[in-house]
């Protein structure tokens, strides 16, 4: 009897009884979905984005406090540049260094890097920017010969000490591997970890990024 409409019901009382049960039980199914939706939007979702958002402002904070220092030996002399990892595309590199290929010292490089990629490994991290840290992350290379006697084949990047001040520091110089990233890869990877930022700050968040590239 009961899932037989209401307006088939012979007892007008009956009928009247059953569909308010129904609209009972409609409008607290209603209800609850709103609920649900508004825990959803205001409760768990937004907890986990207040940390992803918390994150990468970090993460921000700590890439503009970068500087890279490079020093290149050609055959006319040593060329020193220096580049804001912050502000890349602002910096007027060197088109003689740009295409060169980089030379690192393992322990300079993981200490200017390390701050950087232990983003990573944070579980509030985004997983389009873990990507890109990913991309400059440095950690397979092999030696190379003296530096000085490659003229014109490689330059030096610093992380921690301008080249002037390292004179004096014996150090084993390395490449990638592969042997073919150059400084300008270096910078463009660098360029669009700090692009992806900014297009996932400027979604989710409220406070636009402030990125000069």
């Amino acid at each position: 009897m009961f899932l037989l409409p209401f307006w088939l019901y012979d007892n007008n009382k009956e009928a009247l009884d059953i569909s308010t049960n129904l609209i009972t039980i409609i409008s607290s199914l209603i209800t609850l979905i709103i609920a649900f939706l508004l825990f959803d939007k205001f409760g768990v979702s937004k907890k986990v984005l207040d940390q992803n958002i918390e994150v990468v402002f970090k993460l921000l904070e700590v890439i503009k406090s970068k500087t890279i220092y490079t020093e290149y030996e050609s055959d006319s002399g040593t060329h020193h540049s220096v580049i804001s990892i912050g502000n890349t595309s602002n910096e007027l590199v060197n088109n003689l260094i740009d295409d060169k290929i980089i030379v690192f010292n393992y322990d300079d490089i993981n200490k200017g890097l390390n701050e950087i990629n232990q983003f990573a490994n944070n579980v509030w991290l985004p997983n389009q920017i873990k990507k890109k840290i990913q991309k400059i992350s440095l950690w397979s290379a092999s030696s190379v010969e003296d530096t000085f006697s490659h003229k014109n084949k490689y330059v030096k990047i610093y992380f921690d000490l301008y080249p002037e001040a390292r004179k004096d520091i014996k150090v084993t110089w390395f490449t990638t591997n592969q042997n073919e990233t150059t400084l300008k890869d270096f910078r463009l990877s660098l360029q669009d970890l700090l692009v992806e930022i900014k297009i996932w700050l400027n979604k989710h968040s409220d406070y636009k990024a402030d990125i000069n590239i």
